[in-house]
């Protein structure tokens, strides 16, 4: 028996070293890809007068979707058309839309009203497939209603497509609003959600794309089926990738993050967006879901603070508190340099935040385990076991 509970517990500080080394390495990272003010350029860099077509899915309105919006039609590119995408229950969305047209009538536009009330559909492929049909460039954007770009950001991803790369997707993170909800989610974006994509594009190169902001070479997914052959998967984006880099593609992470600017931001919409998430990774992967449990903050430094006691006779407390304090200092380092400049909260609120969101990603991955109905918008949907398939609309509400 003590055989074994020392074999145990120097796997469990290996685990634990290793977990530690890519934290380190993300922080790395993150200080040399992410907001680079000089670009490269790369071996075979596109024309710079490579036309992009920027679809724009839209299913709700939103105080800050006039500023989202507005900031497509400032961008510092020389040639590209926006495809907005408009449910048609959407009045208030349309009405922003025709007014944003007006005002900046030399922008190349077009609006595309669709309908939602389809089963077995991904509501956002719905949306979005007639725009990309009548994408007329070689490149098409797809980005969120709640993206909100800088004006050299369609720049900065075309300096990263090359003849090798069909993808070309942005780091997922968030401006802040007032309240402790609007910091939780800048907490969760600029760490947990940035470590993980961080590290499995830089060292595992398995990118988890976030599709709410994806440059793609057309040719490429035309030749997989187009968007349509995704028409029943939730996780498209993910799934669309695993197809492209098996056909031997490649994917790249822009140098800027995909900036989400929403003023609804609440402790019941984040839980339902990460409960969401929860479920969908569990039906990818049920073994990576697992493996979650491990490799966070609080379970992780449990499984070492045991195995240092058992190997060594370290005081079990006293290392737990030590690492809970690194690591914070890691998280903190890395949200820094994600954000780029002076982070809108101090020391004590992000502490706050952090620990609450160690303690509340746990209780999401239970309660995924526990339901098998997703939320998505006003549909709710259940998916066949492993296989990730869209089978049923099960009702419409709104959350």
């Amino acid at each position: 028996m003590d055989v074994f509970k020392m074999a145990l517990a120097s796997i469990c500080l290996i685990w634990y070293v290793f977990l530690a080394f890519l934290d380190l390495m993300s922080i790395y990272i993150a200080k040399t890809k992410l907001n680079n003010k000089k670009r490269s350029a790369p071996k075979t860099k596109c024309s710079p007068i490579t036309g992009v077509s920027i679809i724009k899915p839209m299913h709700e309105y939103d105080e800050s979707l006039v500023e989202n919006l507005e900031s497509f039609f400032k961008l510092n590119y020389p040639l590209y058309e926006i495809l907005f995408c408009v449910a048609d229950d959407e009045k208030n969305v349309l009405n922003v839309v025709e007014n944003l047209i007006k005002k900046y009538p030399k922008v190349s536009t077009h609006v595309f009203e669709t309908s939602e009330n389809i089963e077995k559909v991904n509501p956002k492929i719905n949306n979005m497939k007639p725009a990309y049909m009548a994408a007329k460039y070689d490149f098409v954007l797809i980005s969120d209603s709640r993206i909100k770009m800088l004006e050299d950001t369609l720049n900065d991803m075309m300096d990263q497509m090359d003849e090798e790369t069909a993808v070309v997707f942005q780091l997922p993170f968030v401006y802040r609003h007032d309240g402790f909800s609007s910091t939780i989610e800048k907490i969760f974006f600029g760490v947990w959600s940035a470590k993980s994509t961080l590290i499995m594009t830089y060292i595992l190169k398995q990118p988890f794309l976030n599709g709410m902001s994806c440059l793609i070479k057309k040719q490429t997914l035309d030749d997989i089926g187009g968007m349509s052959e995704f028409r029943e998967y939730l996780a498209e984006d993910n799934v669309m990738v695993t197809y492209l880099i098996e056909k031997g593609w490649k994917i790249k992470m822009s140098s800027q993050p995909a900036w989400q600017n929403h003023s609804r931001t609440n402790i019941a919409a984040f839980h339902n967006r990460m409960l969401r998430w929860a479920q969908i990774r569990y039906e990818m992967s049920s073994f990576v879901f697992f493996l979650e449990f491990t490799s966070d903050c609080a379970f992780n430094g449990i499984l070492a603070a045991w195995s240092l006691n058992v190997l060594f006779q370290v005081n079990s407390l006293a290392f737990y508190a030590f690492h809970l304090f690194l690591y914070s200092v890691f998280d903190y380092l890395l949200l820094c340099i994600v954000n780029d400049k002076p982070l809108p909260f101090g020391k004590l609120e992000f502490l706050l935040g952090w620990m609450f969101i160690n303690l509340f990603l746990y209780f999401i991955r239970i309660e995924a385990l526990l339901f098998d109905e997703i939320k998505w918008g006003k549909n709710t949907f259940k998916i066949k076991s492993k296989s990730f398939i869209c089978t049923k609309q099960v009702k419409s509400e709104m959350l």
